[in-house]
């Protein structure tokens, strides 16, 4: 989730200032503000964990390498993204057999936060939608799930993912606004199946808890 600029205490200038300057005690600070989300985008984009944590190794490396290249003006969570993005790039060229599109089950991904819930239908209903959601997520073209994963999953300001894929900010909304329908239609999709199956009696209901939200069950 996309900090604030002051609420960790520490502004993007003072950053860049300190990286200029070396700050020994900074890159600690750093890590402990921005190394979880860091890892969880790694994960969610190469769906490998080991991959992740080796490219993740290598992006703090990178910090203090070329910390005096951020000025301050994005935010660093934007250049820092940006950094992985191009290691990630670097590693798929040379590995040819590593590829976005062909992310499996099998990569492990860091769990949404937990939100607040009212009763067991809740938890199974929530579960059941990011499950489902993730799981469309991973089939979209790469251009458009990494800036779909940026919005939603790291809550980045669209200028912040422009400069994060060096791409413009129109490219960053078409591509969000292309992700977002396709999700739509994909979940929509999912409903109807599951609308048929019960109506086919094949053991599955829809439930409805009282927020309005569906989800599924055993019948």
């Amino acid at each position: 989730m996309r900090a604030p600029k002051q609420r960790q205490g520490i502004l993007n200038q003072d950053i860049a200032v300190g990286l200029r300057n070396r700050d020994p005690y900074l890159l600690g600070r750093l890590i402990e503000m921005f190394g979880p989300s860091l890892l969880r985008y790694l994960l969610l984009l190469t769906g490998n964990r080991h991959t992740a944590e080796d490219i993740f190794q290598e992006n703090w490396i990178r910090v203090l390498e070329k910390g005096y290249l951020f000025n301050g003006e994005y935010g660093f969570h934007a250049w820092l993204f940006s950094i992985a993005r191009h290691l990630f790039i670097d590693l798929s060229r040379q590995k040819r057999t590593m590829s976005l599109d062909e992310m499996t089950d099998e990569g492990e991904l860091h769990e949404l936060p937990k939100r607040d819930v009212n009763s067991p239908l809740d938890v199974l209903c929530r579960e059941e939608q990011e499950t489902n959601l993730r799981a469309h997520a991973r089939r979209l073209p790469r251009p458009h799930r990494e800036v779909f994963l940026l919005r939603y999953d790291h809550e980045m300001k669209l200028g912040e993912i422009a400069e994060a894929t060096r791409v413009p900010l129109s490219t960053v909304k078409s591509r969000l606004y292309r992700a977002a329908t396709v999700l739509q239609g994909r979940l929509s999709q999912t409903e109807d199946t599951f609308r048929q199956a019960r109506r086919s009696g094949k053991g599955i209901s829809i439930l409805q808890p009282a927020d309005g939200r569906r989800c599924l069950s055993t019948a």
